[in-house]
């Protein structure tokens, strides 16, 4: 007798959020608190500006590459035992990283932190499937993604300001312990609060996922997570290396950042909700807004003026995270969310691990300046090419 490891198609609407919620903290605090820990990577194995934005960004490659899989199987296979699998793993792994910073070994932890990552991304992905299921057709849609985006800053929030307090104090091992132990038990919630369901069998055919109707948005989004974590992974690193900053209050300013981007998050999911077409809108005003803040950074970068500048930018840049999601999963039949999700996903991560590859070597060889530029012009490329295609008909 075969054992359903349930998806979450039964479940109330607000169970699902709560569980997406605790989930997706938990993976944003690895994924949007390493980057506060760059200043902790840089001095513990004595690296270069250069070399941390590369370790950070394999992080999300690495994801990247697997997310499509993980898509893939979740449409055969159910929510929950996606997400368990995914934070009981990432667990085991960050547990091997912290071993390895203990011994000193960069390349080591760089391998374990990438693995991680892998695991990392399933969860996230599983929360996203389930959350369109229970929230698909209600008049909360895009209310429900911007309270469960909304968890991401939570997540990077908390991890920006314990995990360099924590790495300065006892190391860099004991901040990779504290994400393991959050990974592990974030794992056992989702078990506890997601109900057994069925699966769909392999021999079923799925629909057709419709995906010119989401390729202009695929393009556009990596374009605006290539700007959002290009100016997150630099943003410590600015603030430490260029203005002179110490790494705790650089830190400070991070989870300023975090904070802000969960109001703002909320607020443009409720937003999208009540205005006809309005996601679409919405998403594109943010490219250009958060594009001409980093042409002013850029402009000004040797002016105090500079930091509240590049601190909007950075608030802004992350606000349009929810829209891409309500987007692309009213875009396509229910039947292929997992595979079509996968790959938004993968998108998203692809974009967030070239962003410190591409733009820290960019910065160290040339300057802060041409950095902000090129943020600001993948976002205003971003925003311009933005739509979703028409319906095919059938």
């Amino acid at each position: 007798m075969s054992v359903s490891i349930g998806r979450a198609t039964d479940m109330r609407p607000g169970a699902v959020l709560a569980a997406s919620v605790v989930t997706q903290a938990t993976v944003s605090a690895m994924f949007q608190g390493l980057p506060a820990l760059g200043p902790a990577l840089q001095t513990t194995f004595g690296l270069t500006t250069a070399t941390v934005g590369i370790m950070l960004g394999c992080v999300s490659v690495g994801a990247s590459t697997v997310v499509i899989f993980w898509g893939r199987l979740l449409d055969r296979t159910t929510d929950r035992f996606i997400a368990a699998v995914g934070l009981f793993g990432a667990a085991i792994l960050l547990i091997c990283a912290a071993f390895a910073a203990r011994m000193a070994s960069e390349w080591v932890t760089a391998v374990c932190l990438v693995a991680a990552g892998g695991l990392a991304v399933a969860p996230s992905l599983a929360i996203t499937s389930g959350m369109a299921r229970a929230f698909k057709g209600t008049k909360r849609f895009g209310l429900a993604f911007g309270i469960r985006q909304a968890a991401v800053p939570v997540g990077g929030v908390l991890a920006s300001v314990t995990l360099p307090v924590i790495a300065y104090s006892h190391g860099l091992s004991l901040p990779f312990v504290v994400l393991a132990i959050a990974m592990a038990v974030s794992g056992i919630y989702v078990l506890f609060v997601i109900r057994h369901g069925e699966r769909t069998p392999r021999s079923a055919q799925l629909p057709s996922a419709d995906w010119h109707r989401i390729i202009p948005l695929l393009v556009s989004c990596a374009l605006y997570t290539f700007t959002q974590i290009g100016i997150l992974a630099l943003l410590t690193l600015f603030l430490f290396n260029e203005r002179g900053w110490d790494p705790r209050t650089a830190a400070l300013i991070y989870s300023i950042v975090m904070a802000s981007a969960i109001g703002s998050r909320i607020a443009v999911g409720h937003l999208a909700d009540r205005l006809v077409g309005g996601a679409l809108r919405i998403y594109r005003v943010i490219g250009i807004v958060t594009a001409l803040l980093l042409i002013a950074s850029a402009a000004t970068v040797h002016f105090s003026v500079v930091v509240p500048l590049i601190v909007l930018a950075a608030i802004s840049g992350m606000t349009w995270n929810p829209l891409i999601f309500a987007l692309t999963v009213q875009a396509v039949p229910p039947a292929r969310l997992g595979a079509t999700q996968g790959v938004v996903t993968s998108v998203i991560f692809l974009g967030a691990g070239l962003a410190p590859i591409v733009i820290a070597p960019i910065t160290s060889a040339t300057s802060w300046s041409v950095g902000w530029l090129i943020l600001a012009l993948a976002c205003v490329v971003g925003a311009v090419i933005a739509r979703v295609g028409p319906a095919q008909s059938r």
